[in-house]
């Protein structure tokens, strides 16, 4: 049978690639005849499109853009993405894909040759869709009103072709605005099954006025990951010493004093697990992309790591290699604790049985994926960071360590095993 993933963003995002690669494995483990496409979140003259699905292409059958794809104006050979160019780009994209639902058919000279093979895949496959993460959602932005159009685009357009769609361990929302509720409303009932990753999005979307039925439950997919090809770098093999493995998020703070107080914490506890436990702090690329809002992981890492003494500096590894997902989380599993502020990190660590603490910043997905781990308490706010207090938890997860991994070794088989029965479901009943 024929597979299309359609939202496939950036494998610089290591998250998001693991989730893909994940699906693709229990894919072909159930279907050793599968055909599996990538439906991109890029268009086709977007270099983005040509360059952030490298390692993801040798994985798949082939990579195709989207029709709605995200924004940005190309003239000549320079690409515009600022507030004008994509206002004008989006005014020609929600004509042009109005147009295209209308009618296939008729409306077809509007697209380019590789668009046109994205809309035959489209009508083709047995199956669409909607790989896992955290993104049909809007935290109240215009910006997130026109995201969540284009996204639910390809659901439309999979309806018009009558193809069976499912929405694939997602969290949802929030959805805030009565603009994006009634569009959510309206783009949700394209969906065939609804397969959420946690039960607290729903609450999150009730509290939106939006009531859903009828989903099912699956982990995040990334929890099924084989890292059995993962490499892993020498320099985190090397050695005896007490390993910590963290992730930094640059969170878009509403205030700077909030991101000062998150920075200084993150590098007083690198300090504390040096000077109590002789350890060594390893910090890995988990998103190595700039984010639209223009975060960056890697330059705030940099940042944090200034704020250390110098006698301290040596000690904090920055990995900046472009790591495959299946090596971070082998690397990930030789860590002794893990202090996760990007989800996938944790969930990679918690995957290897390594205990870890999720620091959370967007919605019920932190939150839900800890309770299904029964690790509920394991979680902290990134907007409540302090220094006093993250030292307190960093020190109580090392003294529990033991009890957690014991957790672990019973929990993270029971996801893995649950996703691979969903998945021996979903394609055996199709077949």
């Amino acid at each position: 049978m024929t597979y299309m993933l359609i939202h496939s963003y950036s494998e610089l995002n290591k998250g998001d690639a693991g989730i893909i690669l994940a699906t693709v494995q229990n894919i072909r483990k159930q279907d050793k005849d599968s055909k599996i496409y990538l439906y991109s979140t890029y268009g086709y003259n977007d270099l983005q499109f040509k360059e952030q699905h490298l390692f993801l292409k040798q994985h798949v059958d082939g990579v195709v853009p989207a029709l709605f794809p995200e924004l940005f104006l190309k003239i000549g050979q320079k690409q515009y993405h600022g507030s004008k160019a994509k206002a004008i780009s989006l005014i020609w994209h929600l004509i042009r894909s109005t147009l295209i639902l209308l009618s296939p058919t008729l409306f077809s000279f509007l697209l380019q040759k590789e668009e046109k093979e994205s809309m035959q895949l489209m009508q083709t496959s047995d199956f669409v869709i909607s790989k896992g993460g955290s993104f049909l959602c809007n935290e109240g932005s215009n910006r997130e009103f026109f995201a969540l159009i284009r996204l639910f685009h390809p659901f439309f357009l999979a309806k018009k072709f009558q193809r069976k769609t499912l929405i694939l361990g997602q969290s949802l929302g929030p959805v805030k605005g009565y603009f994006s509720q009634v569009f959510f409303r309206l783009g949700i009932k394209s969906v065939d099954e609804i397969y959420i990753r946690e039960t607290k999005t729903l609450d999150l979307l009730k509290s939106d006025n939006i009531i859903l039925k009828d989903t099912k439950l699956v982990p995040d997919m990334a929890f099924a990951l084989d890292d059995s090809e993962g490499q892993v770098d020498e320099v985190v093999s090397q050695g005896t010493h007490y390993k910590v493995g963290m992730t930094i998020v640059d969170f878009p703070f509403k205030n700077v004093e909030d991101k000062h107080s998150y920075m200084q914490a993150m590098a007083d506890v690198m300090v504390h697990l040096m000077d109590t436990h002789k350890a060594k702090v390893y910090i890995y690329p988990q998103v190595i992309t700039i984010l639209p809002d223009g975060t960056t992981d890697m330059r705030l890492t940099y940042q944090i790591h200034d704020l250390l003494p110098d006698d301290k500096k040596k000690s904090v590894i920055i990995l900046t290699k472009n790591y495959s997902p299946m090596d971070l989380k082998k690397m990930y599993g030789l860590m002794d604790i893990f202090i996760a502020t990007r989800l996938h990190s944790a969930i990679f660590a918690t995957g290897n049985l390594v205990p870890t603490l999720n620091i959370s910043y967007h919605g019920t997905k932190s939150e839900g994926t800890f309770q299904l781990l029964h690790l509920d308490e394991w979680i902290y706010r990134i907007t409540d960071v302090k220094s006093d207090e993250l030292l307190n938890r960093v020190e109580n997860l090392i003294q529990q360590q033991d009890e957690i991994k014991e957790i672990l070794k019973v929990r993270a088989p029971e996801l893995k095993e649950k996703i691979e029965t969903t998945f021996a479901h979903i394609i055996k009943h199709e077949k």
